[in-house]
């Protein structure tokens, strides 16, 4: 009965789970499960609402519960190489999110309301999300998509934008 633990570090074990009484520890603000050998995490773990900082770093991670998007007090998430193919639907309700790190995985499409987070300082993805503009697109949206380089397209299939955002990337060269 750990119900009054703020910090768990189980850093660079032998773990593939936790026990479904994670949901118990209230008090909880760090979670540090980085270097085990997790295939996923306990939905249990969206319970954590006093959590600010979880780092799931170096594991095995495939799917990630929605329950976490119920996390509300989440500052950083660090999910950073891992296996993880898709960010659950509720990660709009992480409203108060600085940073996260999911570089590494298998994500190919980032939902535009994650973009929007009003919080978000450091996105770091390192995939090649959807860069997709048609004759109807007036505003391109390409913030904070982990870019390191643009190059000016012709815009010929998308003649009518007036508007490109790609702030928060870390262009080098235009």
């Amino acid at each position: 009965d750990l119900v009054n633990l703020e910090s768990l570090n189980l850093m660079h074990n032998q773990l593939d789970s936790l026990p479904p009484q994670i949901r118990d520890m209230h008090a909880l603000l760090e979670l540090h499960i980085d270097y085990n050998q997790f295939y996923y995490l306990p939905q249990e773990i969206g319970d954590l609402q006093s959590l600010q900082w979880i780092s799931a770093s170096h594991n095995q991670i495939y799917d990630l519960p929605y329950e976490m998007g119920y996390m509300t007090e989440l500052l950083f998430m660090y999910l950073d190489h891992n296996h993880i193919g898709d960010i659950p639907w509720t990660f709009q309700y992480l409203t108060n999110l600085r940073e996260i790190d999911i570089s590494s995985n298998d994500i190919y499409h980032i939902p535009d309301y994650f973009f929007t987070l009003p919080d978000l300082e450091l996105f770091n993805y390192d995939g090649k999300p959807e860069l997709i503009c048609d004759e109807s697109s007036t505003y391109l949206n390409w913030a904070y998509r982990g870019l390191y380089a643009f190059n000016l397209p012709s815009f010929t299939d998308c003649p009518n934008v007036q508007h490109l955002d790609l702030r928060g990337n870390n262009l080098e060269y235009l």
